[in-house]
């Protein structure tokens, strides 16, 4: 169910499989911020009797190919998650979305950054989007729906990207090593009665005459 009230819309919703006790329910409201920016505030809760943990919450953005230079302020360079961080720190990093950094033999998801406060997805004249937190969060971008991934055994069965995938996520569950170890141990996994907040701005930029930090002061 959906309600304006004062230029704000809040909708209440509940997230489940079909014919199945929803596992996630809350409530999402959008609002214009400084006059700028979009702002997105979630509140949610994993049912307290969900039989499992899950792997992620968040949002995903179908964005045009054409903003695949990313620029992000949080722990890089390379892919991070709530559980592997020694190999990261934060900074201030930048790549081509369309350039595969993390070609497993096996396409799947990847190239996550946990730490998050700022990125941007703009053209090869600095225009484009950013999307800012005053808490950290993880996202990840890809050139492939997770269908896709999900049909190819090998990278070169990929189809050429239409578009990109921007994924703005509360948390991100550890990613654990199960497969040779041990079960991911709780703290790192978003369990049955966890409540997740999140205040989400978007707007536009141009990194050619904008400084993007100038935002997160905003």
């Amino acid at each position: 169910s959906s309600v304006k009230t004062d230029g704000e819309t809040c909708t209440r919703f509940a997230l489940g499989g079909m014919s199945y006790r929803p596992a996630v329910e809350g409530e999402i409201r959008f609002a214009q911020g400084d006059g700028r920016a979009l702002r997105i505030a979630q509140r949610v809760c994993v049912r307290a009797d969900y039989p499992s943990w899950l792997p992620r919450y968040g949002l995903c953005w179908r964005l045009p190919k054409a903003l695949c230079h990313v620029s992000f302020y949080g722990l890089g360079p390379g892919e991070s998650y709530e559980d592997k961080q020694l190999a990261s720190y934060p900074g201030w990093f930048a790549y081509d979305a369309l350039y595969a950094r993390d070609n497993y033999l096996r396409p799947q998801e990847s190239g996550s950054h946990a730490g998050t406060y700022l990125v941007c997805l703009t053209d090869a004249e600095g225009k484009g989007l950013a999307f800012y937190s005053g808490e950290p969060f993880s996202f990840c971008v890809q050139a492939h729906t997770l269908d896709q991934l999900t049909a190819a055994k090998h990278p070169d069965e990929l189809p050429e990207p239409e578009a990109l995938y921007l994924y703005t996520d509360i948390r991100m569950s550890g990613i654990g090593s199960a497969s040779v170890g041990p079960e991911l141990p709780g703290e790192y996994r978003i369990n049955p009665g966890d409540m997740l907040e999140q205040m989400l701005f978007v707007a536009a930029i141009d990194l050619a005459q904008e400084d993007p930090f100038d935002l997160l002061g905003s």
